[in-house]
C-alpha cells in the first residue's frame, strides 16, 4: 500500500507531520554513513569544488519546505507497489556499492531514495512539486570532476584568443600558455568548475520558480553555465596580463582564487538582473489554483483515510528502505567474525631464494592495510626482487585497497617517468595483468614496478573489475581485497630488469601461492 497526496484546503495533519519527520530522521540515521561521507566531501579541506553543498542542501529544504505549505498535502493510501519496490532496489544497489565502497553510487542512490520517499508519501503526481528542490542535490555530489579537462581546454582557448586580441604573442601546448613574461598552467583548480557546478544550480533554480517550460529551462541552465565559463576565463586572462605586465610579480599571480568569485558575482548578478526583465515565464499549467502569490499544487486523489492501512503502508516503507543497511549490518558482522589466516611468503620461489623481510630496499605507500608481508628474493647477487602483498580485510573509507588517496609511490619523493599494462598468460592462473609503473627518486634513480589486485581468487589491475570482484568476495564470504606489489632497481638497461621481473612473476603465479593464499 502506498500513500498518496490530495489537494487539500488545510495544513498537513501535526500528527502525520510529525510522522513524517520520524521517519525521515529513522531513514538518514540508517544510511548515516553515506550522509557523513557526503558532508566530508563538502567541507574537506584543500578542495573547495563542492564546498557550496551545505548552502545549496539548506536551499533545497526551503524549497521542498515551502511547496510542502503550498501544495497543503494530507497522506492518502493506493494499492500502487512501484514506489516501494523502486526504494527496495535503490536500497539493494546502495547495499551493493557499500560492500565496494563506491561512494558515487552510495551518494547518487541517496538522492534518489529521498526523492522516491515523497512518491511513496504523497504518490506519483507530486513528481513536479518535489522533483527539482531533491534533484538539485546532484550538483552538491563529486561527479563533476569529469568537466575539468573540458573547462581546462576551453579556458586556455578562450585566453588565448583574448591574448591575441591584446596583441600578446602566446605560445599554446595542452594546458601550458606561455606569454614573454613566462609560462602560466591551467590546472585543475583554474578550470571553474565550482563556478560552473553553482551558476548551473542557480539556472534550474530560477527556471523553476520562474516555471519555465523544459526548452527554456535547459536554455536558461547552459546559458548560466556559459557565463560562468566565461568568468573563469576572463580571471585567467587577469592574472596572465598582471602576470605580462610586472614581470611575474603581481600577487595575482600566485592567489587568485578570490578574484575567481569576484568577477563570477559581477557577471552573475548581471545576468540574472536580464533575466528578471527578459525572460517570460509561463502561464500555470491545467488544474494548477493560483493563491495570492502561492501555488496549490494538484497532487494525488481523494480517498478516505484509513489508519490501519496508513501503519501497514509506514512499515512497508521502512522494510524497503532499510533493506539495505540491514543487509551491510549482517555482512559487516560476519567479517568481524571471521578469522583471516595471513600465511607467510614463501621461501623459495623456484629457484629465488628469500632473504628476508630486513633486506627489502623500497616499500610500497600504501596505507590502512590490515597486514603486510614483505620480503627480498635473490636469484644470484645482480638479480634481486622485492615482493610485497598488502592485505585489506574490508574496504571502509580510509582504508581501500583501490581509492584516490592510496597510491603505490609516494609522490613527493618519487617521480612517475612510465605508465603502461602487462598482460600474462592464460596459463598462469587466474591473474589478467598487471600495471608497469617506472619510478624515479630524487638521486636518479630508477625503479621498475608491477602491481595487480586480488579478490575473490583472481586478480586484475583494472580497477573497476576489481571494485566488482571485491563485492562477490564480501558476498561469497572471501572478503579480503591484496594488492601484490613486485618490484626491481633498474641497474643495466629496462628491458633487462623487465626479462628479470617476467621471470620472478611467473614463477610466483606457477608456484600456486597466490592461488593457495585467497580466503
Amino acid at each position: 500500500m502506498l500513500i498518496e497526496g490530495q489537494v487539500s484546503n488545510r495544513s498537513i495533519h501535526p500528527g502525520y507531520f510529525a510522522l513524517g519527520l520520524i521517519v525521515v530522521a529513522v531513514f538518514l540515521l540508517a544510511y548515516q554513513q553515506t550522509v557523513v561521507g557526503l558532508f566530508g566531501v563538502w567541507v574537506q579541506d584543500g578542495n573547495p569544488t563542492y564546498s557550496h553543498g551545505p548552502l545549496l542542501l539548506i536551499t533545497c529544504l526551503v524549497l521542498l519546505y515551502k511547496r510542502m505549505q503550498n501544495a497543503q498535502l494530507s497522506f492518502q493510501l493506493s494499492g500502487n507497489y512501484l514506489p516501494l519496490i523502486t526504494l527496495a532496489c535503490l536500497s539493494f544497489l546502495w547495499f551493493i556499492a557499500a560492500l565496494g565502497q563506491i561512494q558515487i553510487v552510495q551518494y547518487l542512490c541517496l538522492v534518489f531514495m529521498v526523492l522516491n520517499v515523497y512518491f511513496v508519501l504523497f504518490g506519483f503526481p507530486t513528481w513536479r512539486v518535489f522533483s527539482v528542490p531533491v534533484l538539485l542535490l546532484l550538483f552538491a555530489l563529486p561527479f563533476w570532476e569529469v568537466f575539468f579537462g573540458i573547462l581546462q581546454g576551453l579556458t586556455v582557448i578562450g585566453v588565448e584568443f583574448l591574448l591575441r586580441c591584446s596583441g600578446i604573442p602566446v605560445v599554446v601546448e595542452g594546458i601550458f600558455i606561455q606569454v614573454p613574461a613566462g609560462v602560466f598552467e591551467v590546472e585543475e583548480g583554474c578550470s571553474g568548475l565550482g563556478q560552473f557546478i553553482v551558476a548551473a544550480a542557480i539556472g534550474v533554480i530560477f527556471s523553476d520558480m520562474q516555471r519555465l517550460g523544459l526548452k527554456k529551462g535547459v536554455a536558461v541552465t547552459l546559458a548560466a553555465a556559459a557565463v560562468a565559463l566565461g568568468s573563469n576565463i576572463l580571471r585567467v586572462y587577469i592574472v596572465v596580463m598582471a602576470g605580462q605586465f610586472t614581470n611575474m610579480q603581481h600577487w595575482l599571480v600566485k592567489d587568485h582564487y578570490t578574484l575567481g568569485w569576484v568577477l563570477f558575482g559581477i557577471l552573475f548578478f548581471a545576468f540574472l538582473y536580464l533575466l528578471g526583465r527578459f525572460v517570460i515565464t509561463e502561464q500555470p499549467h491545467a488544474g494548477e489554483v493560483l493563491s495570492g502569490q502561492n501555488t496549490k499544487y494538484p497532487v494525488g486523489v481523494n480517498r478516505e483515510n484509513n489508519k490501519a492501512k496508513l501503519s501497514i503502508a509506514i512499515a512497508g516503507f521502512l522494510c524497503a528502505a532499510l533493506s539495505g543497511p540491514v543487509l551491510l549490518s549482517y555482512y559487516d558482522k560476519a567479517v568481524a567474525a571471521e578469522e583471516v589466516n595471513f600465511p607467510g611468503l614463501p621461501s623459495t620461489v623456484n629457484d629465488w631464494h628469500a632473504a628476508g623481510s630486513d633486506a627489502v630496499q623500497w616499500s610500497a605507500a600504501l596505507s590502512g592495510y590490515d597486514a603486510v608481508e614483505r620480503n627480498n628474493y635473490r636469484r644470484h647477487e645482480h638479480m634481486v626482487v622485492n615482493l610485497q602483498i598488502y592485505d585489506y580485510i574490508s574496504q571502509q573509507q580510509g582504508k581501500e585497497a583501490v581509492g584516490h588517496q592510496n597510491n603505490i609511490y609516494n609522490r613527493t619523493d618519487m617521480s612517475l617517468q612510465h605508465f603502461g599494462v602487462v598482460p600474462v598468460e592464460n596459463n598462469l592462473g587466474a591473474v589478467t595483468d598487471m600495471r608497469e609503473l617506472v619510478l624515479g627518486d630524487r638521486s636518479g634513480q630508477e625503479r621498475l614496478v608491477w602491481y595487480w589486485y586480488q579478490a575473490a581468487g583472481r586478480g586484475t589491475s583494472n580497477t573497476f573489475i576489481i571494485k566488482l570482484l571485491g563485492i562477490w568476495g564480501r558476498l561469497i564470504h572471501k572478503p579480503v581485497v591484496s594488492v601484490v606489489v613486485i618490484d626491481m632497481k633498474i641497474d643495466d638497461s629496462l628491458q633487462q630488469t623487465r626479462h628479470a621481473m617476467r621471470g620472478f612473476t611467473e614463477d610466483l603465479l606457477r608456484s600456486g601461492y597466490l592461488s593457495s593464499r585467497s580466503h
